[in-house]
């Protein structure tokens, strides 16, 4: 399937449409063991550090462009084990959050119109306002929803960051690799993890002040909480009637 080039529209709507479908599809997702396990991608999931372990795993592995629920299926046919890994919403975002200033912080097209200094809560503030907006979507398939990947290809299996012991193993025995390889915690690290613009500091902080932001954020990811069984936290309790009249809006 060909990833879209939305300059090739001429009206914004057909534009948030190419957008849309780029989230959808336009993430490379990685083959090994010789096409035996699929990973469908999800950044600032634990994505380098999973394709980091799995490298090195016996047999050849290589990029799969784009790929569709179709394709997706086909390789499932032929008895592919397709998974993807998952990480808490939050925690996501806080992550996904630094990896956008630290790719962007240099450029100054992205830069304007932004009135608080990086790596101050004010900023994060402003930063989530304008993605709630729509204002911004460079670089924003690091802080989209989980679940725009994973819930077009239903049948895969998603296994949680935080329990990735257990959840390591159980990929080894899926895949018949026994005794398992060991999981690294060091294997694929990234610049952005060190913090350098104080920008993690600063969106864990307003979290932890700040009850709106962790409610816009609840809001926002409601479909991978249901989805992947996290909890949220207490300021998010929804009543349970919102909760499945937002699940039936996002579907």
């Amino acid at each position: 399937m060909q990833v879209l080039d939305e300059n090739q529209f001429n009206n914004e709507e057909q534009k948030n449409v190419a957008r849309r479908f780029y989230l959808h599809c336009g993430l490379k997702s990685f083959l090994f063991m010789d096409g035996k396990a699929l990973y469908l991608r999800i950044p600032k999931s634990g994505n380098d550090r999973t394709r980091c372990n799995l490298a090195k795993a016996p047999g050849k592995g290589w990029i799969v462009e784009c790929p569709d629920k179709k394709t997706a299926q086909m390789y499932r046919n032929n008895g592919t084990t397709v998974f993807t890994v998952v990480r808490n919403p939050l925690s996501r975002f806080v992550s996904g959050y630094t990896e956008v200033e630290f790719r962007t912080s240099h450029n100054v097209h992205v830069q304007k119109g932004y009135s608080h200094r990086i790596g101050s809560k004010e900023r994060v503030r402003e930063c989530l306002m304008r993605l709630l907006s729509g204002d911004d979507y460079i670089e924003v398939f690091h802080t989209f929803s989980q679940s725009w990947v994973s819930v077009p290809f239903a049948e895969i299996q998603a296994y949680k960051l935080e329990d990735n012991a257990r959840g390591w193993s159980s990929l080894m025995m899926r895949l018949g690799i026994l005794p398992a390889l060991k999981y690294s915690l060091q294997c694929g690290g990234h610049e952005s993890s060190l913090d350098p613009l104080r920008t993690t500091a600063a969106a864990k902080a307003e979290l932890e002040t700040n009850a709106n932001v962790t409610k816009a954020l609840c809001t926002l990811f409601l479909p991978d909480f249901l989805n992947f069984h996290y909890r949220m936290p207490s300021v998010c309790s929804f009543d349970k009637q919102i909760d499945i009249l937002a699940w039936k809006l996002w579907a």
